[in-house]
C-alpha cells in the first residue's frame, strides 16, 4: 500500500499559483491517508514560504540540498523521508518533472517514478509513468495504491536442488474464469478491449506495474524479457510492449531478443494432453549474442497464460544455464494450480539448438497457491473504477 508521495517541489504541486486541480488532488491524497512529501535542490525555507502563500497543508517531511547534503538525483532524498516516514520503499511514489534530478533520485533509490505532464516545469522524459493530470494522479494512487499483499493471484515457490536457486513463478490472475474471453482478445489475438474509458490492456498493464512494485519484486530485477510465440522469430507483441514500458519506468533494460524461438513449436491450444515441455527446450535458445551481458544478472520473464508452467520453467533453466543469478517467471494469468519442476539429466548448451528426448528430463507437477484476496482485488477494486 502506498503511504508517501513525495513530489520534488514547485511544479509538481504548481507552486507558487497551484490550481484548483491540484488543490484537489491533494485533498483525495489526504483522505487515502497518503502523507505528502517534499524532495528539492532548493531551499527548505523558501519552499514552505512558497506553500504558506498558496494556502496549502504544510506536507509532513522535507528532504533538501541543504539537509541531504547532497543534489538530487541522489537516493538519499528518498531515504530521508523513508526514515522519518517510517515505511518501506515499495510504500513510497516519487512524483516529479524532470528525468536527470526527479525520475533518476526515485530509480536509484527503488520507488516508484511518476510523470507529472500536467507540471509546467515539465520537460520530455524516458522514465517513469506518465501522469496527465492532477486527478490522474490521485485515481491512480486509489485505484492501484491501496492494495495489501498478497499482490499476485497465483504463486509458487521452492528451491532448486541442482541450481542452487529460488524457482519463483508467479501469476497477476489466478482465478479468472470471468475474463478469460477478454484476456485471451488482448493477449492472444493482439487485439484490445474497451473498458469504461480505458482499455483492458491498459489496465493490465498498469497492474502488472503496481504488483511488481508493490510485492517488491521489480526491485530485484535487472533485465525483463517476453517470452517468444510459438513461431520461429516471432515474439508477443503486447508483452513486448509491457516488458519495454516496465523497463523503461525503472531504467531497467529490456532484451526483446534474449530467447529466440528458432525453430516452430506446436501450438499450445492444439496439442492439447500431447503438450511436452521438451517441445519448448528443443525449439528455444539464448541469444550467443547477449552470452556476457547476462552473467550474473536477475531476470524477469513475462508469459501470457501458463497451465503447468512449461514455458517459465523452459525460460528459467536456459537462462540459468546461460549464467544469469535469478530468473523470476510472471504469467498475466494461471490455468491449474500445479508449475513443472525439471531436472536434467545431461550436459547442455543453452546458446545452441538442442536435442532433448523425455529420457533427458525429469518433470515433476508440483501445487503452486491462489491467492483470492488478490484476484478480489483486482475484481472489486481495480475493474469497478473504470466500469463507474
Amino acid at each position: 500500500m502506498i503511504k508517501v508521495a513525495i513530489f520534488d517541489g514547485d511544479g509538481t504541486l504548481g507552486l507558487p499559483n497551484p490550481s484548483d486541480e491540484i488543490r484537489t488532488m491533494l485533498a483525495q491524497l489526504k483522505r487515502l491517508n497518503i502523507q505528502t512529501a517534499v524532495a528539492s535542490n532548493g531551499s527548505e525555507v523558501a519552499i514552505r514560504r512558497s506553500i504558506t502563500n498558496a494556502g496549502l497543508d504544510m506536507p509532513a517531511y522535507f528532504a533538501t540540498k541543504g539537509s541531504v547534503g547532497l543534489s538530487k538525483p541522489s537516493p538519499e532524498f528518498v531515504h530521508t523521508i523513508q526514515g522519518m516516514a517510517g515505511v518501506q520503499l515499495n510504500e513510497i511514489v516519487y512524483v516529479g518533472d524532470d528525468d536527470k534530478t526527479d525520475a533518476l533520485c526515485a530509480i536509484n533509490a527503488h520507488v516508484l517514478p511518476l510523470t507529472a505532464q500536467y507540471s509546467t516545469a515539465m520537460k520530455p522524459r524516458e522514465y517513469g509513468l506518465p501522469i496527465a493530470e492532477p486527478k490522474a494522479l490521485a485515481d491512480y494512487l486509489r485505484t492501484y495504491g491501496q492494495q495489501n499483499s498478497p499482490y499476485f493471484g497465483w504463486t509458487f515457490s521452492k528451491r532448486c536442488l541442482d541450481t542452487k536457486t529460488t524457482i519463483d513463478i508467479r501469476a497477476l490472475i489466478g482465478q479468472h474464469a470471468a475474463l478469460t474471453d477478454k484476456l485471451k482478445t488482448v493477449l492472444k489475438e493482439q487485439k484490445d478491449v474497451k473498458i469504461g474509458k480505458t482499455t483492458f490492456q491498459a489496465i493490465l498493464f498498469h497492474y502488472l506495474v503496481s504488483q511488481c512494485y508493490l510485492g517488491g519484486l521489480i526491485q530485484n530485477i535487472d533485465l525483463i524479457i517476453a517470452y517468444p510465440g510459438h513461431l520461429a522469430g516471432t515474439t508477443n507483441d503486447i508483452l513486448s510492449k509491457y516488458s519495454g514500458t516496465l523497463a523503461r519506468t525503472f531504467k531497467d533494460r529490456p532484451m526483446t531478443d534474449l530467447l529466440v524461438r528458432h525453430t516452430d513449436a506446436p501450438e499450445s491450444k492444439r496439442q492439447g494432453t500431447q503438450r511436452s515441455i521438451i517441445d519448448q527446450f528443443n525449439t528455444l535458445l539464448v541469444n550467443p549474442l547477449y552470452k556476457d551481458k547476462i552473467v550474473d544478472k536477475r531476470v524477469l520473464v513475462l508469459d501470457d497464460f501458463t497451465t503447468a508452467g512449461y514455458s517459465l520453467e523452459t525460460a528459467r533453466r536456459m537462462l540459468l544455464q546461460a549464467g544469469a543469478a535469478s530468473v523470476t517467471g510472471l504469467a498475466v494469468a494461471k490455468y491449474r494450480a500445479v508449475h513443472a519442476v525439471t531436472r536434467i539429466k545431461r550436459a547442455w548448451n543453452p546458446f545452441v539448438p538442442n536435442t532433448f528426448s523425455a529420457k533427458d528430463i525429469a518433470v515433476t507437477d508440483e501445487s503452486g497457491t491462489f491467492n483470492p484476496k488478490a484476484d478480489n482485488h483486482f475484481y472489486k477494486v481495480i475493474l469497478p473504477a473504470y466500469h463507474g
